[in-house]
């Protein structure tokens, strides 16, 4: 006599239990990556929001700027309200990035260095994570602020460029400005 086998349902049951979880690792692994590009996003969205808020205050402050001093400008800076950590830097120094010249006969009057840990809240140079640079120009003409915004790579030990530009305004002698 034959004997005829018949497969144990025990065995389709533990294959259909091998592709289900396998299905649900490649789903969990989908919406692993998902959540970190939305962390990115949602990072680098802040990150532009704070620069956009630091950019018009810096432009508006220097609107309003008319010497040749920078502490006149530091003033108006800390005259915002928000408790800043500010260090002076004179033209040159070695923690800047590299100096570029706006122009040649408007000549850099000196940087100010606005330190921010992770979450933009002002902290000392030392513990920044997030850094400002703000270049003050002044010539005949015009003046201008240039603005770089930095950010820590704690993996290279290096500062990354978040966003750099430079903002300029007229300058015009008490005949004009009486004249407008």
């Amino acid at each position: 006599m034959h004997r005829i086998r018949s497969h144990s349902k025990s065995n389709l049951f533990l294959m259909e239990m091998i592709l289900c979880l396998l299905f649900l690792s490649l789903t969990c692994s989908v919406c692993i990556r998902l959540f970190a590009a939305a962390y990115e996003n949602r990072r680098q969205a802040r990150n532009l929001n704070h620069i956009q808020e630091y950019s018009t205050t810096v432009a508006e402050l220097l609107k309003a700027w008319d010497t040749n001093n920078i502490q006149d400008y530091v003033r108006l800076l800390e005259g915002r309200g928000d408790p800043l950590v500010l260090n002076i830097l004179s033209p040159g120094e070695n923690d800047l990035p590299s100096e570029t010249l706006y122009a040649e006969d408007t000549p850099c009057l000196g940087s100010i260095l606005l330190s921010f840990d992770r979450s933009w809240q002002p902290c000392p140079a030392e513990e920044a994570v997030e850094k400002t640079v703000i270049r003050l120009y002044r010539g005949n003409l015009e003046k201008a602020a240039s603005l770089i915004f930095l950010q820590d790579n704690r993996s290279t030990e290096e500062e990354d460029t978040l966003f750099e530009f430079t903002v300029r305004y007229p300058v015009f002698s008490a005949e004009q400005e009486a004249a407008r």
